[in-house]
């Protein structure tokens, strides 16, 4: 039986693509669990540059927008008592800073971002449960509104790790439209 694509022929196991190899080496996710921390500090340091900084932090407020519109539309703050307000921005202050270790010794900060984006957003979509009322939804039924949503879309993406942080890669229509000049 032969097999196609990214497995090796002797074995059921995934070829790493190109873009995992370093210094000799296939790295990725999997492969970080074999090494030390002082080899994820050191290839951390290797790989963060101040472009991939911005990226990083231009990417992560662009992941916020929606949960931003969310919580704006819902007017969650009005529909939640203060001590459950400050409980949920404790948590997520907490997780966000115990999390940091994570970005000194791994180089997946996409991953990381993601992760935060993902469990902020379905917190609260559970206490949507409690805020049924929202601003009036004629206003979003525009054609602009649905243009904004796909154009904001399609016009960036969250790098996973430093490797693919770069302007080209986060932003590449953007980066397109900038080429063709």
């Amino acid at each position: 039986m032969r097999l196609r694509g990214r497995f090796s022929s002797s074995s059921i196991q995934p070829v790493p693509p190109r873009d995992c190899l370093s210094h000799g080496e296939y790295l990725g996710a999997i492969t970080f669990l074999t090494k030390d921390t002082f080899f994820g500090i050191q290839f951390t340091r290797l790989f963060t540059t101040p472009e991939t900084v911005v990226v990083y932090v231009l990417t992560s407020l662009l992941s916020v927008i929606p949960i931003l519109y969310v919580v704006y539309s819902y007017k969650l703050w009005e529909r939640l008592a203060r001590t459950v307000l400050f409980l949920i921005g404790l948590c997520f202050s907490a997780t966000i800073v115990l999390t940091i270790p994570l970005f000194i010794v791994a180089a997946d900060y996409g991953r990381f971002i993601s992760i935060h984006i993902t469990c902020i957003s379905l917190t609260i979509l559970w206490f949507l449960q409690l805020s049924p009322a929202r601003i009036d939804p004629e206003t979003h039924q525009t054609p602009f509104v649905w243009i904004g949503i796909v154009l904001f879309l399609i016009n960036w993406k969250l790098p996973i790790w430093l490797l693919f942080a770069t302007f080209q890669h986060a932003f590449p229509l953007i980066s397109l439209l900038l080429a063709q000049r």
